[in-house]
């Protein structure tokens, strides 16, 4: 080989070095799809809803896949098999998770830090008439039932002085509700905005108790970080921009809602992007650590495994610490 040949050979080799290097985040966009997951039928969820129908996923050089997941239990069991990558979550199930010790599921974002929930009745029906009804919620284990708790102990009630049915999440509840097959029920907007259409009335608005709890939040595993951390980068920069179009565009939120909660009342899903997008999600959603604290006090009375939980290792604040950093956020809401 001739030394110009030789020259002309390394010339190339260097050529596909540099164009590895700098295709790299497409080349993850180009792989394999990452797979996230929505859990409830609730307002909170907006934000991947939102991104999805924008295509914000893809504006960020992210493949991804956007399924549906019957509640955070769910989702837990399926980060840990790998059957999800990303998705919707709830603060108990993390650290239910975490008092295995076999799971390294962290927490990347905080939706909701306070319990966006209601404990709604009939019309005419006071806290005092709780004492042995019948309440419906989801199944242990989840925020919905998780709220039921924090609402009796309000009410200076115990399980024991009511009756509970796992009947299921929101919208199944307010059915058995309507069908009077329980006498109240946990919902959550925009479910308990319909509810109030239909007569119900609330008796615990549960997030303005001042309860610090770690509730709706987005979870993924240290593994997929370790493997993949540009790609949970690039769903970062989607899901808050997804939150600042969720504060500031209803007609886009409103219609979006409707699409995947399937509640044709403009009024009704107005009053729901107001109450998260306004009242509930913040700019930045970091999750909280006293929220979590709470959670893992609250379930170690249950669950002993779960008081040894250190919830600091159940946190990753880089990704927004770094969007922040950027002046990414900051240039969103510049717009």
């Amino acid at each position: 080989m001739t030394r110009t040949a030789r020259v002309l050979v390394l010339f190339f080799l260097l050529f596909l070095i540099w164009t590895s290097g700098a295709s790299t985040g497409l080349a993850f966009a180009q792989g394999r799809k990452v797979r996230l997951a929505w859990v409830a039928v609730s307002g909170a969820m907006a934000p991947v809803w939102l991104a999805q129908e924008l295509n914000l996923y893809k504006k960020h050089g992210l493949d991804a896949e956007l399924v549906y997941v019957g509640g955070s239990t769910v989702a837990t069991r399926a980060l840990l098999t790998g059957d999800l990558d990303i998705t919707v979550n709830s603060g108990l199930s993390v650290v239910n998770a975490a008092g295995t010790g076999a799971s390294d599921i962290v927490l990347i974002a905080g939706i909701s830090n306070v319990p966006p929930f209601y404990l709604m009745a009939k019309g005419g029906t006071t806290t005092a008439d709780l004492n042995g009804k019948v309440i419906g919620t989801d199944k242990p284990g989840t925020a919905t039932y998780h709220a039921l708790m924090l609402a009796l102990k309000h009410l200076n009630l115990t399980p024991r002085n009511v009756r509970i049915a796992p009947v299921g999440p929101p919208p199944t509840t307010l059915s058995a509700m309507e069908q009077g097959l329980v006498d109240a029920g946990i919902l959550s907007p925009p479910i308990s905005f319909r509810a109030e259409s239909l007569g119900f009335q609330n008796l615990v608005d549960i997030a303005s108790l001042g309860i610090h709890s770690q509730e709706i939040c987005i979870t993924t595993t240290r593994a997929f970080i370790r493997d993949h951390r540009e790609g949970v980068l690039r769903f970062m920069k989607a899901f808050v921009e997804a939150i600042y179009v969720y504060k500031s565009d209803q007609e886009t939120s409103v219609r979006v809602l409707e699409k995947y909660t399937r509640i044709p009342d403009k009024k009704i899903l107005e009053r729901t992007r107001q109450y998260y997008a306004l009242k509930i999600i913040p700019q930045v959603p970091y999750p909280t650590r006293e929220g979590l604290l709470a959670v893992v006090k609250e379930q170690a009375a249950i669950n002993p495994a779960v008081a040894s939980v250190k919830v600091d290792d159940l946190i990753d604040n880089s990704f927004l610490t770094e969007l922040e950093k950027s002046g990414f956020v900051q240039t969103l809401y510049k717009k």
